[in-house]
């Protein structure tokens, strides 16, 4: 009993924290400014590589990019660490998430180049190729899942 009172308030506290961190994400004055200069470069034609440039790096554009991708980074790196929960950020951030991977490739590489450095935003890269190839993501839970939850559910009742 004790064990499934642990559980239970350890994936709620990994909730709780997920949705404070999208609030954070959603509200932070400084994140959203980023975000919309950041969605405003990705319109159009569009080559992030420029922007990875060592002769860029200091341009408000490569800020700009650069701070939507550290955040990027944290959640990857809280979600590989078991932070804050996958799914609930996933179903808030998924298309926008797999879309800045897709879009900043040439920059992640430019960066990698001139810093001599591959692993620069390699969290971010892993979940969003992890996202982009889990086309079942939102599916029904197997069996056994929804079994291990109803048990779950009877003791916390």
């Amino acid at each position: 009993m004790a064990f499934v009172t642990i559980y239970s308030n350890r994936k709620m506290a990994k909730r709780r924290g997920t949705l404070d961190l999208i609030m954070h994400i959603e509200s932070d004055g400084d994140l959203i400014a980023a975000r919309k200069e950041f969605i405003k470069l990705k319109k159009g034609e569009f080559n992030s590589a420029k922007w990875g440039k060592e002769d860029e790096k200091d341009s408000e554009e490569a800020n700009n990019i650069r701070t939507t991708l550290n955040v990027n980074e944290l959640v990857a790196v809280s979600i590989k660490e078991g932070v804050i929960d996958e799914m609930v950020f996933r179903r808030w951030f998924n298309g926008a998430y797999i879309d800045d991977y897709q879009t900043m490739t040439g920059y992640l590489n430019e960066v990698r180049n001139y810093k001599n450095n591959p692993k620069i935003f390699c969290e971010f890269e892993a979940l969003a190729k992890k996202w982009q190839d889990d086309k079942d993501w939102d599916g029904k839970p197997n069996w056994m899942t929804r079994k291990w939850k109803a048990i779950c559910n009877i003791f916390a009742a």
